[in-house]
């Protein structure tokens, strides 16, 4: 399960590297949850978690448990890509061996599954032997490329690719070949199925005495939050909403101003959207470090 919101940790003194990465190791052991991946060109770790309030624990347990004091970058919400359109591939690898005429050939087709669906992959129906042959590496190859968006650089969902012809011209060429053909497929043509961002979508149940109730709901309505329902527990409301999470970010001292430190919220996932547009949340930043 990939997170739904990251940030960057260095240790606060250069010589915490190896406490600070010793530490966050027991984090993530057992817990597939919390994700660790390194971003090598700025030479910092990246973490991630399902909510911002999970991320605050680790950071508060790094704190406290392991004695490690860590610089942490602002939160990002991990968004994700998808296609709208189908679109077919036939891309040729020259091959480096076996002459010059050398080379595998794919078709390849993308189409669009229902939104929040994850990758699927096949061939067409009675393939021959050569595509029964190579699906498995192709679908390798696909799998590596789908990690990284044409948008923004973010994993993409709700794809089927289906493999619809093969060959190869030189019969000694490595199978292996067939995987950078796919990828070769994949990024000729996803960039041409109109491309799209999707934000995750959070329910949230926030909990706030009556007295601020108006307040709450305002607030709510300035993050893109729509109100599914409100009732009444005693003296206190509890309202449910659907907020997209990149307005969610910093919601907890937020509520905590406005209800005088007697409200309270949680989340849930709920689902993935195409941003509205004009996009009003935070600007995104291009998808870093989501390879582990």
């Amino acid at each position: 399960m990939l997170p739904l919101v990251t940030v960057t940790l260095e240790p606060s003194v250069k010589r915490d590297w190896g406490r600070m990465a010793d530490a966050l190791a027991q984090l993530t052991a057992g817990d597939d949850s919390f994700h660790c991946s390194i971003d090598r060109d700025n030479r910092q770790i990246i973490v991630g978690t399902q909510r911002e309030t999970e991320l605050q624990d680790a950071l508060t347990r790094l704190d406290r448990e392991f004695h490690v004091k860590v610089n942490v970058g602002p939160p990002q919400v991990s968004y994700r890509e998808t296609i709208t359109q189908a679109i077919e591939s036939d891309c040729v690898h020259k091959l480096e061996i076996g002459g010059p005429d050398a080379f595998v050939r794919l078709r390849v087709r993308f189409e669009p599954l229902p939104t929040g669906e994850d990758i699927s992959f096949g061939s067409v129906p009675n393939s021959d032997k050569l595509i029964r042959e190579i699906l498995p590496i192709v679908e390798k190859g696909l799998k590596a490329a789908m990690q990284s968006g044409p948008v923004a650089g973010y994993p993409m969902i709700g794809v089927r690719a289906t493999l619809m012809d093969a060959e190869r011209q030189n019969a000694d060429a490595p199978l292996a070949t067939f995987c950078i053909a796919a990828g070769a497929c994949y990024r000729e043509a996803v960039p041409k199925a109109r491309p799209t961002l999707l934000e995750p979508i959070m329910i949230a149940d926030v909990i706030t005495p009556d007295a601020y109730m108006g307040d709450v709901i305002g607030d709510l309505n300035s993050r893109r939050g729509l109100i599914d329902s409100m009732e009444t527990q005693g003296e206190e409301r509890v309202i449910t909403a659907e907020v997209p999470l990149a307005n969610l970010l910093g919601y907890a001292k937020s509520l905590s101003a406005l209800t005088r430190g007697e409200g309270s919220f949680t989340t849930k996932f709920s689902r993935w959207e195409p941003p509205l547009l004009p996009f009003e949340g935070p600007p995104f930043r291009p998808a870093i470090g989501m390879r582990a």
